[in-house]
């Protein structure tokens, strides 16, 4: 990590929590998924994934153990825009396979 990203990363959460506290009056929710560790062919190709010292990596720091699926990362991307997550305004959710608790 450096300065540049946790700028970058603190600027991006401080948007979300304005823009959610001034949509809220509007009755509308404002949440983001903060995404690491994805299944996504850009960052992680297959052949980076077959790596033994990926696949090390991924059981060493990532509390799942493998790349959280394009699938769940939709479905839960679809449950926030549900009315069951209704109640959820101006949250930040890590989708990392448990990475942020590390």
């Amino acid at each position: 990590r450096t300065a540049t990203y946790g700028a970058a990363r603190a600027a991006q959460i401080g948007y979300v929590l304005s823009a959610a506290l001034e949509a809220a009056q509007h009755n509308v929710q404002i949440n983001a998924i903060a995404q690491n560790f994805v299944e996504n062919p850009t960052y992680y190709p297959v052949e980076v994934q077959a790596r033994p010292r990926f696949q090390e990596f991924m059981k060493r720091e990532v509390p799942l153990g493998r790349l959280v699926s394009a699938r769940e990362d939709a479905e839960f991307a679809a449950y926030l825009c549900s009315k069951a997550a209704a109640c959820f305004v101006g949250q930040v959710f890590p989708v990392a396979g448990g990475w942020a608790i590390r």
